[in-house]
């Protein structure tokens, strides 16, 4: 009598071993064919090739096929981007192709990998391993896609916050251009200085892609495109937009659009911030902090670290709820900061500012 299960048995072995290929291959992909793994077995043949000298094989000799990354806990990162960028500081991969091709410039002289890592200038995803996931172009579930080209000098101004960088030279070309060419602060507002008839751009940058309107807009839909359009032509992107039309050169445009985008929310620590005349690690030489701080009278209304007046609020509850730069702002100039404020400006200059903001940093 034939056995009425014999159908069922032979699907169930095709099946089982149909699941064993798939796990068979899925463990390949994942353990030998990744798109990482790949790049770096055709590094270490690179490397092979300019074994030449002792220092050559010893780097070839230390070399492992294997996830690298780097966490830098300040900016709140983890990049995997040298697993795959392997060459970016050897000089010997200065010809070679990308991704394993030497960091353009000397700009790891000044930006050390283990300090900055990679995503806080370039953007993207730092924790992918691949080029699709790390969003070296547009993803449609990653709202910060690598910045390119001349674009790339909007990161600049997250740190440098000086109107002229030489090495931007795109940025500090936006910085002028919004606040003499164009006046753009007569209408428009950043960081509490500027007018307030027209939308304010303190976090342009960081607006998300859903907030941007494409319907106009004729090339390809990224944060950028989009600035540079309307820069070009307002009302052709934006029909009800009340902005005059300033009919600027591709040149102009670009470099406000630089400047829009390194207007974010990512704010670095403030020792990664750079002022004019009072850079990181530069303070008042032969200044006691705490002197400037009670000779400025703050103690006569504030109240901080256990002394002061009540007539204004704790300084300590305020530090805990700002960061470093609107309090650099606000003892430059309080009443921009604080609309309102009773505080009388100061006349401070950057480096009392910058030594007053550390001072109330460290002692909260």
């Amino acid at each position: 009598m034939k056995d009425p299960a014999q159908p069922y048995r032979g699907l169930l072995l095709v099946s089982s071993l149909a699941t064993l290929v798939f796990l068979v291959a899925a463990a390949m992909r994942e353990n030998y064919l990744a798109d990482w793994q790949v790049l770096q077995r055709e590094y270490r043949s690179i490397l092979e090739a300019k074994a030449t000298d002792p220092l050559g094989r010893e780097v070839l000799a230390s070399f492992h096929i294997e996830l690298r990354q780097v966490s830098i806990p300040p900016l709140g990162r983890v990049d995997r981007c040298i697993t795959c960028h392997l060459g970016i500081d050897d000089p010997r991969m200065s010809d070679v192709r990308q991704p394993f091709r030497t960091h353009s410039g000397d700009l790891l002289k000044h930006h050390s990998i283990d300090r900055f890592g990679c995503t806080v200038c370039h953007l993207g995803q730092g924790r992918a391993t691949s080029y699709r996931d790390a969003a070296h172009q547009p993803l449609a579930f990653w709202d910060t896609p690598m910045l390119k080209g001349q674009y790339l000098q909007a990161s600049c101004g997250k740190c440098h916050l000086g109107s002229v960088l030489p090495q931007a030279a795109l940025l500090s070309l936006g910085r002028a251009l919004y606040k003499e060419e164009f006046a753009c602060d007569t209408c428009h507002r950043i960081n509490d200085e500027g007018g307030t008839d027209c939308p304010e751009l303190t976090h342009v940058g960081s607006k998300p892609l859903r907030g941007f309107d494409f319907s106009h807009v004729k090339g390809e839909r990224t944060r950028p495109e989009w600035l540079f359009e309307h820069f070009k032509d307002p009302q052709a992107i934006v029909p009800d937009s009340l902005m005059p039309n300033p009919e600027m050169t591709d040149e102009q445009a670009v470099a406000l659009t630089v400047l829009m985008l390194s207007l974010t929310d990512d704010i670095p620590p403030f020792d990664y911030i750079l002022r004019p005349a009072a850079g990181v690690g530069m303070g008042l030489e032969g200044t006691d902090a705490a002197a400037l701080f009670e000779g400025k009278g703050c103690l006569l209304c504030h109240q901080f670290a256990g002394q002061g007046g009540e007539l204004a609020p704790d300084l300590a509850k305020l530090v805990s709820q700002r960061n470093a730069d609107w309090l650099f702002r606000h003892f430059k100039n309080p009443r921009p900061t604080v609309p309102g404020s009773d505080i009388s400006p100061r006349q401070l200059d950057d480096s009392e500012a910058n030594e007053l903001t550390r001072y109330v940093l460290s002692v909260h």
